[in-house]
């Protein structure tokens, strides 16, 4: 049976270890991130801009509380999936949804031990750039993930987030490379509901099991790793087809090419939103570039 290692501050160092010795035969990285919900909740039809710009100030003003890491390889193969478990968040001061809150408590997350026993933010950085920083050919896989990977790009810049969607697609780029979106990918096959679906109700129609409870981010990346794999060779789908397409925004993310310059194509077919930069007159970025947790 796969199992999700929950990592604290106590086993940090051994299971980074053993993380960066997987990730040579297990390339697909799946994520999911938990956290303390929006402030700033957006419309579900909103513009592309306001949608960014919303995300970027409920991203700015929060804190990571869990983020999972499952590693697979191409045949669906897992080599491990784990579960990060933060302390640096302090629901008595820090920015929040109470209702997303008091959502994953009744989910089981344990705030008290997170904040007792969890890693500290900047160490966990520290690490996980060490061990990312160097692999130019892994694959990042989400579900519905603009926001798991908005978090993971605040984490591993150490800055806030840029201030237009161009911006944010480039470093997006430059960090992590080639990008997937469940979501996007499921938008194509009608016996999956053409998208219109969460992440549980896309493991059912899949048949695949979930491992540990819903709204832990190990689970939730597992269960985005197995139905990665299920979709691709069900539906003989070539993922290179939606490589760089994040739910949510039209531009599509690739890897910067010093040398060469390529125009590829948005996911969609209108991108005149994405030529616009994000302005927060009401929310202006702090004045230091480098965020704090």
């Amino acid at each position: 049976m796969l199992l999700v290692r929950e990592v604290w501050a106590h086993n940090l160092e051994r299971e980074f270890n053993r993380l960066a010795m997987q990730l040579t035969e297990y390339p697909i990285v799946s994520i999911d991130v938990e956290f303390p919900g929006c402030l700033r909740p957006t419309p579900r039809f909103a513009s592309e801009l306001d949608r960014y710009c919303d995300m970027k100030y409920n991203i700015d003003s929060t804190k990571m509380l869990q983020l999972g890491l499952n590693l697979s390889d191409e045949m669906g193969k897992i080599g491990g999936t784990w579960e990060f478990n933060f302390s640096n968040f302090d629901e008595a001061k820090d920015a929040c949804d109470t209702r997303s809150i008091e959502f994953l408590k009744g989910n089981g997350l344990n705030f008290e031990r997170m904040r007792a026993d969890g890693i500290d933010l900047y160490e966990f950085t520290a690490g996980f750039i060490r061990i990312f920083s160097r692999q130019r050919n892994l694959k990042w896989v989400s579900f519905h993930g603009l926001y798991d990977f908005g978090y993971l790009l605040k984490l591993a810049t150490r800055r806030f987030l840029p201030n237009s969607l161009l911006g944010f697609a480039h470093m997006m780029g430059k960090v992590f490379g080639k990008v997937f979106d469940l979501k996007i990918m499921t938008k194509d096959c009608k016996q999956l509901l053409s998208g219109e679906l969460g992440l549980e109700k896309l493991g059912e129609l899949l048949e695949v099991g979930r491992t540990g409870l819903a709204h832990h981010a190990g689970s939730d990346s597992l269960l985005t790793a197995n139905c990665f794999a299920r979709i691709k060779n069900k539906f003989h789908i070539k993922d290179q087809l939606y490589s760089g397409c994040l739910y949510g925004i039209n531009i599509r993310i690739i890897r910067p090419r010093p040398t060469l310059h390529v125009f590829v194509p948005p996911c969609f077919n209108d991108y005149n939103s994405t030529l616009k930069f994000c302005r927060l007159p009401v929310y202006p970025p702090p004045p230091h570039p480098v965020y704090h947790i």
